[in-house]
């Protein structure tokens, strides 16, 4: 299972719950969501109904949006 993380750089409960995933086989994938926009860039395309999610940044990266399994919004907060 490949799961992702959106998290802050200060978050240790995020990068914790990543190496247990791990520990466990499986692969978890912290996005450093305060990095965009100034070191990530971000793409959507929407087309027929699907969308198609494109990320790059220094130490995150989607090619295709179904690279994920789970995503573990672990404190959504109000936008």
């Amino acid at each position: 299972v490949r799961v992702l993380i959106p998290t802050k750089t200060d978050d240790a409960h995020a990068l914790f719950v990543k190496l247990a995933l791990e520990k466990k086989g499986h692969e978890a994938v912290l996005w450093y969501i305060a990095d965009f926009p100034e070191q990530q860039k971000h793409s959507f395309r929407l087309h027929h109904g699907s969308i198609e999610w494109k990320a790059d940044g220094l130490d995150f990266v989607v090619k295709q949006n179904n690279e994920f399994d789970v995503v573990w919004m672990r404190r959504p907060h109000k936008p």
